[in-house]
């Protein structure tokens, strides 16, 4: 009994250090939830061909989508509170038009305030201020949401380090690699006009065959003055190996459930819409080119499911067993018959 009452109390030190440690991260370190994330919540599949579907088919697979009546509602709010996107209220362009003309306007090549804005709206007027804000993955999120307000369909994809986006274009029936924190596309060099998709940049990267990239921003971007293979982001194979998706695009509906938790911070936020399926998952593409990155997230859900076990089991154990240990309480004693008159 002597031992579980010192386990007991090791593992209530080490409970509330790993509360204090994911309090710390919280307030101070992104990469650590975002990790954390990943390892918990990461699902993988070895069908790559998932990432050619069409969204129809998409969707047939578990594909979260927005309402049409919510992608409605925010065309309006756009069309009244983005300032860029003013003189576009009755534009009416084809997909790729879209895409070349939005990026431009909210993406200024990002900075500082990673995943800090208030809200969805808030996220799409902030990016364009000053030298330009946010991080890869607000730029994803806001390109998805200014093109489904334009009738356009888009997804969140990444690679080992960086997130972007893919774009269903109908005039080639096809996805189309979009980068709108650096705003560049890829082009395919044998058809002239075709975009090429994340895998059928990955299969380039793969083969060693040159990419032909496109830059659709301007003069504020980083690729404006250099080639994108100057960048550890598009010079490495390895970056390539990795294909991720984020399975889903709800991000209209994301916002709302968000605004219905605003008292939590963010993290737990999208640790409940994790587990109630409100937010969608990342799908990780395995195949014989994975390398240790993914190796990484499986063996780090591996360690954190054994920490919570051994926490658990460590914390329960002695009021366990002195709640089994304890003497049954004492009947009371019977009173004696009263005697006949």
């Amino acid at each position: 009994m002597r031992t579980l009452r010192w386990i007991f109390l090791l593992c209530l030190v080490v409970d509330l250090a790993v509360l204090v440690r994911i309090g710390w991260a919280m307030g101070f370190q992104r990469g650590f939830l975002v990790h954390t994330r990943e390892a918990l919540f990461l699902e993988t599949s070895e069908d790559l061909s998932l990432l050619e579907l069409p969204p129809e088919e998409l969707v047939a697979q578990g594909f979260l989508i927005d309402r049409d009546e919510d992608i409605e509602a925010w065309k309006a709010r756009i069309d009244a509170e983005v300032p860029y996107m003013a003189d576009l209220v009755d534009a009416e362009l084809d997909a790729l038009t879209w895409v070349r003309t939005l990026v431009p306007r909210f993406s200024k090549n990002g900075g500082a305030l990673c995943g800090e804005a208030r809200d969805l709206m808030h996220q799409l007027q902030r990016l364009p201020r000053g030298g330009g804000q946010g991080c890869c993955s607000d730029h994803a999120q806001a390109l998805i949401a200014l093109l489904a307000t334009r009738g356009v369909f888009a997804r969140q994809v990444h690679h080992a380090r960086h997130t972007f986006n893919e774009v269903w274009l109908p005039e080639q029936q096809g996805w189309a690699f979009v980068d709108p924190h650096y705003a560049i596309m890829a082009r395919d060099p044998e058809r002239a006009g075709r975009h090429l998709s994340l895998l059928e940049l990955r299969a380039a990267f793969l083969a060693g065959s040159p990419v032909v990239y496109e830059f659709i921003g301007t003069p504020a971007h980083r690729f404006h003055h250099r080639h994108p293979s100057t960048s550890r982001l598009y010079d490495d194979v390895h970056e390539f190996r990795d294909v991720r998706m984020t399975f889903g695009n709800n991000v209209l509906a994301e916002d709302r459930f968000d605004a219905q938790l605003a008292g939590l911070p963010k993290a737990m936020r999208q640790g409940i819409g994790l587990v109630t399926g409100r937010v969608p998952r990342v799908k990780s593409f395995v195949d014989d080119q994975v390398t240790l990155y993914f190796e990484a997230y499986a063996r780090r859900r591996n360690q954190l499911v054994l920490l919570v076990a051994v926490l658990v089991i460590g914390t329960l154990a002695y009021p366990v067993a002195r709640l089994a240990g304890a003497p049954a309480p004492a009947a009371p004693p019977r009173q004696p018959d009263p005697e006949p008159a």
